[in-house]
């Protein structure tokens, strides 16, 4: 009889432990929200939630990498609205001092205002914040441009481990026909490749860098976000080819340096400087007026144009009257520049200054232009980031949370079962004289 009653006893005991276990467990879930605190608790469930709490980390370094990214673009976008603005304010001067009424002390006074609009561009170009640069490529600690003793814009490259200036116009943007297999443009091609960037969950993943196979493993630029804007996207860099064969640098800085030293020089050459205005601003609308002289073969009055040149880069047979291989000529009267004929032109350089052309006004634009892209693409990331992370919130209170009223309700439930249990032991477990002795 004693063995029965032991058995019972310790029946008893294991289910009140067991029921004891349960109400305990159900209060965690009262109390904290979550329906198991172990994986030993739901290991299925618990493997699932910790797969969904790795992504939404994942979601989160992500967003901090987009804003981050945000925040450097927004603060480029200022600084380059910033140089576009004196190269507005530059193109007014400009157009002034190209105006055949001023004295040679009125283009004096441009050209000391030029020569200021270039101290502001270079602080615009050096625009950094926490010091770091904006358009230094993949170098953000360093300032990335400053002016050589010859005036001319340098910008900061890696060499090696190392970092040395080079000035924009010894810099080749392209290589030479004439030598085929020789890729002098190297250089250029690498500092406007170059830029800092930040995974924000486009699939990153490294590549062997070309050309051998066994090269150290580099990030797949095309996996990953570039947010830094190379400084020679914005300026320009390398010579371009005047009309009398002469050189000149071809970055947005050094043109307006030669404009304005031009109309500070006594020799002042109205050619001369309109030409480098064309070269600054891409060749737009203000150059209609050369591409006018050169290729008009008649003045208004019926002489000859001393400046009609077919051989000159400026001209258009659309404004000819009497272009070569054509017998018989026009009228000189049909010299005069028709609102038609201009439209005609007009048009035409539309779709020149369309192109993006390095070292002109329409360098800046484009890259204002690729800053808005940018800014766009990150928009619709932190988007698809945000219901991303909305989706994993869905997903973890499934497999986490619990329903607050359904725990209460079985915790209630198992309360009830527990005390109905200490009830029963009254019964079923003997009285001690220890029980009495109380």
């Amino acid at each position: 009889m004693r063995i029965t009653n032991r058995i019972v006893t310790e029946k008893y005991l294991n289910s009140v432990n067991n029921i004891s276990t349960e109400l305990d467990r159900l209060n965690n879930q009262v109390v904290t929200g979550f329906k198991f605190n172990k994986v030993s608790e739901n290991t299925p469930a618990a493997v699932k939630a910790f797969q969904i709490r790795k992504d939404l980390s994942r979601v989160e370094g992500y967003q901090s990498g987009v804003r981050h990214a945000q925040s450097m673009l927004n603060n480029a976008e200022s600084s380059i609205m910033k140089v576009q603005e004196l190269l507005h304010d530059a193109r007014e001067k400009v157009v002034q001092g190209l105006n055949g009424t001023q004295s040679i002390e009125e283009r004096k006074i441009i050209s000391t205002h030029l020569k200021e609009l270039q101290r502001q561009m270079l602080q615009s170009l050096n625009a950094n914040a926490a010091d770091v640069y904006y358009f230094g490529g993949n170098s953000v600690r360093q300032e990335p441009f400053s002016v050589a003793e010859d005036g001319s814009l340098q910008y900061r490259c890696k060499d090696g481990d190392d970092y040395r200036w080079i000035k924009l116009k010894d810099i080749v943007t392209e290589d030479d026909p004439a030598t085929p297999g020789k890729d002098e443009a190297a250089l250029y091609k690498e500092l406007t490749n170059a830029g800092l960037f930040v995974d924000i969950g486009m699939g990153i993943r490294s590549e062997n860098a070309p050309p051998s196979p066994s090269s150290a493993p580099y990030v797949d630029r095309n996996s990953v976000f570039t947010y830094t804007l190379p400084g020679l996207d914005i300026t320009g860099a390398g010579m371009v080819e005047r009309e009398d064969g002469t050189k000149v640098s071809a970055n947005i800085y050094d043109l307006l340096g030669e404009i304005a030293k031009e109309f500070d020089s006594s020799d002042y050459s109205y050619d001369k400087a309109d030409e480098l205005f064309g070269f600054l601003y891409g060749y737009e609308k203000d150059q209609l007026p050369r591409a006018i002289r050169v290729s008009s073969p008649t003045l208004q009055n019926g002489d000859p144009n001393p400046e009609y040149d077919v051989n000159s880069k400026y001209y258009n047979p659309e404004l000819d009257t009497n272009p070569p291989g054509t017998p018989g000529g026009k009228p000189a009267g049909e010299a005069v520049f028709s609102q038609a004929k201009y439209d005609s032109v007009l048009a035409l350089y539309k779709d020149i200054s369309g192109e993006h052309k390095p070292g002109s006004a329409q360098t800046v634009q484009f890259a204002i232009t690729n800053i808005g892209t940018k800014l766009q693409f990150l928009n619709f990331t932190a988007a698809s980031l945000t219901n991303r992370e909305l989706d994993g919130l869905t997903q973890q209170q499934a497999t986490e949370k619990e329903d607050p009223a359904k725990a209460i309700i079985y915790y209630e439930s198992q309360k009830v079962a527990y005390q109905a249990a200490l009830s029963m032991g009254a019964q079923i477990i003997p009285m001690s004289i220890f029980n009495y002795m109380r």
